[in-house]
């Protein structure tokens, strides 16, 4: 599939040509010509991987991995750039040399399928936390990213963009298989499987249902909670 150098593809075969496609999975023109070094990239046994599908909840899962493997001080954790000590793997920058070269224990990010995954990492070399999100209110949070990333800026409406992506036209391929390849690794040794409802404890649930009301009790307005 042919890369177009469009800054802002506002017609249908312009989004489309944002894309190519490996093994019959659509990635972002960023991983062209890098998915065997991936595959062979060097894992080590002290690493901890991030992998979700795109707009699954990531920056607030890097944020509790970081707390917990660095010790940092949450009330300056907002004061931090996190994506920085969190980098990547497909992404070209910092870039695969970099990467392979920060000092252990490292923490990678990836959205890319299991299956694209570096090849130790499914034989259990290091530690992988995957997060599954709600579908219907990723795909919200999917067309949003879209509308303003400025390489793409899908022009779609959202029931297009839903159509996308109940049809695997989206970058990183289908949420359905991504999500299935990593459900059926959930009882491997080195993989924990996560879905993003669960980060909203039981306790937060309680504090927060608390607070609704004190805010809005003289409002009729409801909705539909589920944890």
């Amino acid at each position: 599939m042919a890369e177009s150098e469009a800054e802002t593809p506002s017609t249908p075969g312009e989004f489309e040509s944002k894309y190519f496609e490996f093994h019959g999975v659509r990635l972002p023109p960023f991983c062209r010509g890098k998915m065997e070094e991936i595959a062979n990239f060097p894992v080590r046994p002290s690493d901890v991987w991030i992998v979700t599908y795109p707009k699954s909840g990531t920056s607030l899962l890097q944020e509790v991995v970081y707390l917990v493997s660095q010790g940092a001080d949450p009330d300056e954790i907002g004061l931090m750039n996190i994506d920085e000590q969190l980098p990547v793997l497909e992404y070209p920058q910092p870039g695969l040399d970099i990467i392979k070269e920060l000092t252990s224990p490292r923490l990678i990010k990836s959205h890319l399928p299991y299956r694209f995954l570096p090849s130790d990492l499914h034989n259990g070399d290091s530690k992988v936390i995957y997060m599954a999100r709600n579908p219907k209110d990723l795909v919200v949070s999917y067309y949003q990213f879209h509308r303003s990333l400025r390489t793409m800026s899908y022009r779609g409406t959202f029931q297009e963009f839903c159509r996308r992506f109940v049809n695997d036209r989206l970058g990183y391929g289908s949420w359905f298989e991504h999500v299935q390849e990593f459900w059926e690794h959930r009882t491997d040794s080195n993989v924990l499987f996560l879905k993003y409802e669960d980060i909203f404890t039981v306790s937060m649930n309680e504090k927060f249902d608390l607070v609704y009301k004190q805010k809005m009790g003289k409002c009729d307005l409801t909705f539909d909670f589920y944890l």
